[in-house]
């Protein structure tokens, strides 16, 4: 580590090097933390919902203003954004599979917070992309390898 020059009094050590564990999880800390903050919360699950609606929003490719995606594009948008974000995702019609939940262990054991916020995530994508599909529902852990999102026209 070496000191980095700083403007004010304090004086910051920064690494030469990524200090990372081998093989360990090094955001699951943080995630089980702000989880467990926002479960804990009146309104926490409708937070959680909300602010995965914004990032939807904004992780999705818009549309140029010229066209406007059919419903089966909306859905392989959708599906595409969450595979991206590691959840093994499929489109089978008006269902998304996903296949893998990259926060499993907290989605057990608060899936109002977790599965709220990748509800939302899918609502706001929805949304962004000026689709008239909707999340209908979403079918958490039928299997260890899945969770499905039902969707329909509103």
């Amino acid at each position: 580590m070496r000191p980095r020059e700083d403007h004010e009094q304090t004086q910051l050590l920064v690494a030469d090097e990524p200090v990372l564990r081998p093989g360990g999880d090094e955001h699951r800390l943080l995630a089980t933390v702000l989880t467990g903050t926002v479960a804990g919360l009146p309104d926490g699950a409708e937070r959680a919902r909300n602010a995965g609606r914004a990032w939807g929003r904004f992780l999705v490719r818009r549309p140029s203003p010229l066209e406007q995606p059919g419903e089966d594009e909306a859905v392989a948008e959708v599906a595409r954004l969450l595979d991206e974000e590691g959840f093994a995702a499929e489109p089978q019609g008006r269902q998304i599979h996903m296949h893998r939940c990259p926060f499993h262990d907290l989605a057990e054991t608060h899936p109002d917070i977790v599965c709220g916020v990748h509800l939302g995530l899918m609502a706001g994508a929805l949304e962004e992309l000026g689709s008239d599909l909707e999340v209908e529902g979403l079918d958490v852990l039928v299997r260890p390898d899945l969770c499905i999102a039902r969707l329909h026209r509103t």
